[in-house]
């Protein structure tokens, strides 16, 4: 059978030059695809360990009197992946002269309770800061 040149001509393919053209830029967005999900899994995975370390500071924070008597001084140590260190300093407060129990002995004083920890996320040190003010005794 024979095909007129005008039919022949319409039913030509792609050549190879837009053949290439198009396997480079789907390979591009293809590579910015995968980019995207992977910052995704990497900003997942971070935010993962800071909920577990803020659960963990959480914890020490919460049962500090049930572990040690509250007193002044610093404690470290360790739970799972992540290293803690405690502080406990006297609160810096100012009293007024004026109030009638301010130059009375007090059986409490105001205590400030540091506590840092740290972890490691890939080769990068993480750290996570919490701080609080606890009534603890005067003579401890």
């Amino acid at each position: 059978m024979y095909l007129p040149t005008v039919q022949a001509k319409s039913m030509r393919g792609f050549t190879l030059l837009e053949t290439m053209v198009a396997f480079v830029l789907l390979s591009l967005a293809l590579a910015l695809i995968f980019q995207i999900f992977s910052t995704g899994l990497r900003s997942g995975s971070a935010a993962e360990q800071r909920v577990a370390a803020a659960i963990v500071a959480d914890g020490i924070m919460a049962s500090l009197e049930d572990r040690w008597p509250l007193e002044i001084g610093e404690r470290s140590g360790e739970e799972g992946p992540f290293s803690w260190h405690l502080e406990v300093q006297s609160a810096d407060v100012q009293t007024d002269e004026t109030l009638p129990t301010a130059g009375a002995a007090l059986s409490h004083r105001l205590l400030r309770v540091d506590l840092q920890l740290r972890w490691l996320h890939g080769n990068r040190e993480q750290w996570l800061e919490m701080s609080t003010l606890r009534l603890g005794r005067a003579d401890g």
